[in-house]
């Protein structure tokens, strides 16, 4: 999980830098979610 400081601190550059670091991790978590989410599927259908 990633602390960003002051938005209204930081430069154009830093704050494309964090918005691309937590979209990256958005996209794991969304990956994992739907993983869980079809083992889930999957034992329940057994």
């Amino acid at each position: 999980m990633t602390v960003l400081g002051d938005p209204n601190a930081m430069t154009t550059a830093e704050l494309r830098s964090a918005r691309a670091n937590l979209q990256m991790q958005e996209d794991v978590i969304s990956f994992v979610r739907r993983m869980a989410q079809g083992r889930c599927d999957l034992a329940r259908d057994e």
